[in-house]
């Protein structure tokens, strides 16, 4: 895809679900228990491939520990196995009996954030689509299929998705999806948008140099057209 302004927004953004966090609440644990709560306190701390370690230490113990596969596939995605990281994700997913919808959609998201890893971004789109379905209050998701429907040259929807998340969000990461929309209010030529929205990202984060170009080249844009 030619560009004239800089895209570096591949930055997707994760749900954590409640319901599969520690389970500091058993009191008598057994040893699938004990590597499931190690391998989360792995990931949490960064430490990927010893979470992968511990969680698969889990699974061999108990092949029905679905909180051990959800998070296997979090750290999976992490050090970009993402074929690994959708097999896991097609364990919870499905699963017998099926988890809640917020769970499952959860599920999802994350397999849609692995196929977006392996640039599948029609399948990543599928899974977003189901994601939104089961549990429509995800803004995270609203923007990684805004991102992924980027890639497919979807602008307008991409716009659309951006614009969603922002209604839904009090995201830390504000100013990606800001920069998402911006990007592909550029592909549609609307210059006075994705300027407002490269202004946007800049207050939140001054030192980002790509919505700063961006932002000069769609004033000069506008410049040109008032001519």
């Amino acid at each position: 895809m030619n560009r004239k302004f800089i895209f570096s927004g591949n930055y997707l953004l994760p749900v954590f679900t409640v319901a599969f966090c520690l389970h500091k609440a058993v009191h008598a644990q057994t040893n699938d228990m004990s590597f499931l709560n190690v391998g989360v306190s792995n990931f949490q701390a960064g430490k990927f491939t010893a979470a992968v370690t511990n969680l698969t230490k889990a699974i061999e113990l108990n092949t029905n520990l679905l909180p051990a596969y959800f998070w296997q596939g979090l750290a999976k995605f992490e050090i970009s196995d993402y074929n690994g990281a959708i097999t896991d994700f097609d364990k919870v997913i499905e699963s017998n009996p099926s988890p809640n919808a917020y769970i499952l959609g959860d599920a999802y998201n994350q397999r849609g954030r692995a196929k977006f890893g392996l640039e599948d971004w029609v399948g990543a789109v599928a899974d977003f689509n189901k994601a939104i379905e089961l549990e429509p209050t995800f803004a995270e998701t609203y923007y990684n299929r805004g991102l992924a429907k980027f890639h497919l040259k979807s602008f307008t929807e991409a716009v659309a998705d951006c614009t969603k998340a922002i209604d839904l969000s009090n995201d830390p990461h504000m100013a990606d999806i800001f920069f998402c929309r911006g990007n592909a209010e550029m592909e549609l030529k609307d210059f006075n948008d994705a300027a407002a929205d490269y202004r946007k990202v800049l207050k939140m984060n001054p030192d980002n140099e790509c919505a700063r170009t961006n932002l000069v080249i769609a004033e000069q844009a506008l410049r040109n057209r008032q001519k």
